[in-house]
């Protein structure tokens, strides 16, 4: 077989694997037909492409494509199989229909601990034994996600055996369909269930292992930490063990992302490039043979102290063929030995072809092979080492990009300045990082003596990337990308790179996949009237989209902002709130009205606190406001009566009250009630008569359901239902309802 024919079975590998997107982690238990069906399939492109490809292309001969089709065939399948399914005695079995319960589990810790957002401490456990409400002990297995509180005299480890009280829930998919999909996230980790821990509890006294790599690394970041402090030392540390090797703050590591610089803390092929350079630079003297036995140990450790992660096992192999060349007297074909790694890689876990960090970092990868060449060549009037400067990361965000808008749906205009500018502090601060760590592991104050030399250039490159985060549209909302859009753009790189004829066109290739993004985001936001309804613990969220004039209702916390407000927003491509409204403020809300500020802007705020949000007018709140097509008025605050018209729908928010709201005298004409921890008399139900009753709590009223019936209205909840939208043509659907609509 041929290096083309070769070819060709490799992408039919790849091709079954990315056909999985049917049906992958979509549930806990994925059915067989629907893997055996796609085989079929690409069985019988196979022996399609055997009678009809020969025709038009002769460089591969006709039985590869039956065998290629076999091979996509068989990817489908290993996939399949590959899939994490809960067993008979998975710990998640155990489960009730209300989906949480009081257990003691007991297992071994699989992971070192992580912190969260809400300054909890996170592992993996596998799980072994469970006790149920004191009852016999039951033997399981399973991985579990767990969180507990942080703990004072217990030190968590991998390997360590201990006990966890707490709360056994299962996880649903979220209601709001632009939010973080955190049941799809455990289940690409082979997990099925999650325990809100409250106690820990060692098994038994456990000496520590002599030597770990999870010692070695903590005792790198240790070091590294104790003169230059924190965050600065966490922050040299990420740049050369990935920050998931590395407790950085969320609000450090938010700003990186915010500019474009998240692959920074990516332990990836920058940081083996530059380990392997300095190998290289570092044994010139040797023998080849020396030199690659040096940099397979050299490359080996690494691999181990940050991580089996896919980027940097990508670029381990890939470091490797580089130094069987060198040994060899080879040249290696870039391309080739990305394919190939991609190959081997998919070879030992398929799952990984939907892992982001594989995607972007071979993404990326394949523009600095095919895309800096090419830049650089249009910039020969500039010094080689500044066109290099602008070209890298040039090509990697034009690759990357569609797939981070895509999963993201932002986008980074200053990604490109950012990169060019940060680039020589990052390369000095990546290679400062490898010599303390490696002087540290043998002098710890050696070390830290090291890494405290790069105290200002860390100074200043924190100072960079916050100045560029606090610009106007640091990053911008586009909405939500469909798959099809995603598809035809990087169909067009392939074509670009492939195609020499329209390697001259790549300008109107750029402005054609600009305007395929773009100009249906932009018609949308200028023409659609929705208002949407999102549950909250304290009162629901509404949002309302009149014709690029975009509204906020909200109270809530940094939580509310964080994984309901902003995701949602980024899903519709908004930037802008025209105008926000805050009923009944308190410290909380104040937070989240700061944090959405910071994000996004905010132009105006009604609301009676003038600390509300230092970067928008404030408004005292008037008993009613008119703004383009909405029009509300507050009825009353104790408890908040919000009366709400817009376009053809009129809407009565009842909110906050432990006592049955009667409203004998009231006369508005209304088409929907909405009732947010209220309760409503069924007498005021009878004289408003709306067509639709929205309630936000856990459990509607027996009495309630059946009052609504008699009247024939229409009950809809929230928390069962999703999130909610109106729009004029439809009336009140959820989330999902419309998003298959449209």
């Amino acid at each position: 077989m041929n290096r083309d024919g070769w070819i060709v079975i490799c992408l039919a590998y790849l091709a079954g694997l990315l056909a999985t997107a049917i049906f992958a982690f979509t549930e806990d238990i994925i059915a067989w037909y629907w893997a055996v069906i796609i085989a079929l399939g690409f069985c019988g492109l196979g022996v399609f492409g055997y009678f009809i490809v020969p025709k038009f292309y002769y460089r591969v001969n006709r039985i590869v494509w039956v065998f290629a089709g076999i091979v996509a065939g068989v990817a489908v399948v290993y996939f399949w199989w590959q899939i994490p399914q809960p067993q008979i005695d998975d710990i998640s079995r155990i489960l009730t229909p209300e989906n949480s319960q009081s257990v003691t589990v007991s297992g071994r810790v699989i992971e070192s601990p992580r912190l969260t957002r809400n300054n909890r401490i996170q592992f993996w456990l596998k799980a072994d034994r469970v006790w149920e409400d004191n009852r016999k002990i039951k033997p399981v297995t399973g991985k579990l996600y767990i969180t507990v509180p942080r703990l004072k005299n217990v030190e968590l480890y991998p390997d360590l055996s201990l006990s966890v009280k707490g709360t056994l829930y299962r996880l649903i998919e979220p209601k709001n369909s632009h939010g973080f999909n955190f049941n799809y996230y455990l289940r690409q980790q082979g997990a099925f269930s999650g325990l809100r821990g409250k106690e820990v509890y060692l098994v038994s006294k456990q000496e520590k292992p002599w030597l770990s790599w999870w010692q070695i690394r903590q005792r790198i970041v240790d070091f590294q930490r104790e003169f230059l402090g924190t965050p600065k030392g966490e922050l040299l540390s990420s740049m050369v063990l990935g920050s998931k090797a590395v407790d950085l703050s969320y609000d450090l590591r938010d700003r990186f992302t915010m500019v474009g610089l998240a692959h920074v803390f990516a332990a990836s092929g920058f940081q083996v490039s530059l380990l392997l350079g300095l190998v290289l630079k570092l044994t010139k003297n040797y023998s080849s043979k020396s030199q690659l036995i040096i940099g397979l140990i050299v490359l080996f450790g690494y691999l181990c102290l940050t991580g089996i992660q896919p980027s940097i096992a990508r670029a381990t192999i890939m470091g490797i063929g580089v130094l069987i060349a060198m040994v060899s007297d080879r040249k290696i074909r870039p391309l080739g030995a990305l394919l190939a790694a991609a190959i081997l890689l998919l070879l030992i876990n398929p799952m990984w072809i939907w892992d982001l960090g594989f995607q972007l970092s071979f993404l990326a990868t394949i523009g600095l092979i095919v895309t800096v060449p090419y830049l650089t060549t249009k910039m020969d009037l500039l010094p080689p080492t500044i066109a290099d400067l602008i070209a890298i990361p040039l090509a990697a965000f034009l690759w990357t990009t569609p797939l981070l808008m895509y999963v993201f749906k932002t986008i980074s205009f200053i990604c490109i300045p950012v990169n060019i500018v940060s680039a020589p502090l990052v390369t000095l601060i990546s290679l400062g990082g490898m010599f303390s760590a490696a002087f540290g592991l043998i002098i710890p104050v050696v070390g830290s003596s090291i890494a405290y030399l790069f105290y200002y250039p860390i100074e200043l490159f924190i100072w960079i990337v916050n100045w560029f985060a606090s610009l106007p549209y640091s990053h911008f909302a586009v909405g939500q990308i469909s798959l099809i859009t995603l598809i035809i753009i990087y169909s067009l790189f392939v074509i670009v790179w492939t195609v020499k004829l329209w390697q001259k066109r790549w300008l109107f290739v750029f402005l054609f996949s600009f305007c395929l993004i773009f100009i249906p985001a932009i018609y949308r936001y200028f023409t659609l009237q929705q208002m949407t309804v999102i549950s909250d613990d304290r009162q629901p969220i509404i949002i309302i989209q009149d014709r690029g004039n975009i509204g906020l209702i909200a109270r809530g916390n940094l939580d509310t902002a964080r994984y309901k407000i902003l995701p949602f927003l980024a899903g519709e491509g908004i930037n802008i709130i025209d105008y926000g409204i805050t009923l009944n403020s308190q410290s909380d809300d104040r937070e989240m009205w700061s944090y959405l500020g910071n994000n996004l802007t905010v132009k105006k705020i009604f609301s009676n606190d003038s600390s509300e949000l230092k970067n928008s007018e404030i408004i005292s709140r008037d008993r009613s406001l008119s703004i383009g097509s909405v029009k509300l008025q507050l009825l009353d605050d104790q408890p908040t009566q919000l009366y709400l018209q817009f376009a053809k729908e009129n809407c009565l928010l009842l909110a906050n009250s432990k006592d049955y709201i009667s409203l004998e005298n009231f006369n508005l004409p209304t088409d929907t009630i909405l009732l947010s921890n209220a309760k409503i008399a069924n007498s005021s139900i009878a004289i408003i008569k709306p067509k639709t009753v929205i309630d936000t709590t856990t459990k509607t009223s027996k009495k309630l359901r059946q009052n609504l019936l008699q009247q024939s209205i229409k009950l809809l909840s929230i928390d069962r239902d999703e999130t909610l939208q109106w729009l004029p043509e439809r009336g009140w659907q959820t989330g999902s309802e419309n998003k298959d609509s449209l």
